[in-house]
């Protein structure tokens, strides 16, 4: 495309530009492979689409509150418009070859319109392949290293848009005033969208100030200073503090927890309890006994087979074994107190020192019992 713009100083400012496009896809040795990319790309977009549905039907009004639907929902729309404009596009083509040979190459024909659908659709290909992209973040939120990028944007969101609104309007009035001092004379401000992509450029240092100091040697040096002072210097360390606040206290808050929920170990958890390998043997779990009386030293072994914590497991371990003794001691009292005489005198394992009975005491002789015949026994010594 080439253009001639005739100015108001009755001069003529021509510009080109090249479009190169490939309209006719299937006439490469890849054409099988595309035709079933192409395929599968459909359907998936069909099984997008009724698992989003479903997905609506269940949540309701909810479903539109979460950040990580808009993104399905801007996938799917990006999608079946690229897939209109396709098909649409091929048929323009055709029509266009048909034309080419009705007139065997002679007749004048105009590609421009192709062209300009052709761009659009380039256009919905980036923004459907920038928005997969951010999908991946979803899919390694298991990571909590990873997801930090996720949750620093999440929790700035609001800081973030209140400074954005501040950032553009003043590079947008920074681009009205370099568009309208410099659109006669330098290529790179004749319009305000280019204006605005110079302004960004000039931001990573990639400006030629040769073709602006030949409009206004003065201006255009002041204009550069005081554009590089406010957005470079003032605005931008405003952005970066932004991030860097809330990515700390992310990263103090993301210190806090565990380190369960790693990729690598939740798959390897998953598949191990889906096939049976993670389930411990059951020779392990110590012998089949009252767990009222020696649970509390057995329990030692018992472990979830979804706790990937050791330490923890071994720290209630050492509690139970140090609380054990104390459980012992406890249940022989209980003893004590159950098997007491009438007469109020303790079992010889009880807590307190054991007192002898009075001499004129009488026990009865009960020779199936061997606490009685212990006692009979005492008995006899303290009265000789």
């Amino acid at each position: 495309m080439i253009l001639a713009e005739f100015n108001l100083n009755n001069g003529i400012i021509p510009s080109y530009r090249f479009e190169p496009a490939m309209l006719l896809p299937y006439m490469t040795n890849a054409m099988i492979f595309q035709i079933v990319c192409e395929v599968f790309f459909v359907l998936y977009i069909l099984g997008f689409i009724i698992v989003e549905i479903l997905q609506l039907i269940k949540l309701r009004t909810a479903y539109f509150t979460m950040f990580w639907n808009w993104i399905e929902i801007s996938i799917i729309s990006f999608s079946i418009t690229a897939i209109v404009i396709y098909f649409y596009r091929l048929f323009e083509t055709n029509s266009l070859t048909k034309q080419i040979n009705d007139s065997k190459g002679n007749g004048y024909i105009k590609f421009q319109y192709v062209g300009y659908w052709n761009e659009i659709f380039s256009y919905l290909i980036g923004f459907i392949v920038f928005l997969a992209t951010i999908k991946y973040l979803r899919l390694l939120r298991f990571n909590r290293r990873i997801s930090m990028l996720a949750d620093t944007l999440k929790y700035s969101g609001r800081q973030l848009f209140h400074f954005s609104i501040i950032f553009w309007i003043i590079f947008f009035a920074f681009a009205q005033l370099f568009f309208i001092t410099f659109q006669f004379g330098d290529d790179q401000y004749t319009t305000f969208i280019q204006a605005s992509i110079s302004l960004i450029l000039m931001l990573m240092g990639k400006f030629s100030i040769y073709s602006m100091s030949m409009v206004d040697p003065l201006l255009s040096q002041i204009y550069i200073l005081v554009y590089v002072i406010v957005l470079s210097f003032i605005l931008l360390n405003m952005f970066v503090s932004i991030l860097t606040d809330t990515f700390s206290a992310v990263r103090e808050d993301i210190q806090k927890q565990t380190n369960d929920y790693e990729i690598v170990d939740f798959m390897m958890g998953r598949l191990k309890k889906w096939t049976g390998f993670g389930v411990p043997p059951s020779d392990t779990q110590g012998p089949n006994v009252n767990k009222n009386l020696e649970g509390y030293a057995n329990s030692a072994y018992v472990k979830d087979e979804d706790d990937n914590d050791e330490d923890q497991s071994s720290n209630d371990a050492m509690n139970h074994m140090n609380m054990f003794p104390s459980r012992i001691d406890r249940l022989l009292q209980s003893l004590a107190t159950i098997y007491k005489d009438n007469d109020g005198a303790q079992m010889p394992w009880g807590k307190q020192p054991y007192q002898a009975p009075p001499k004129k005491q009488e026990y009865p002789f009960r020779p199936e019992s061997q606490a009685g015949k212990r006692r009979q026994s005492l008995a006899k010594v303290d009265t000789s």
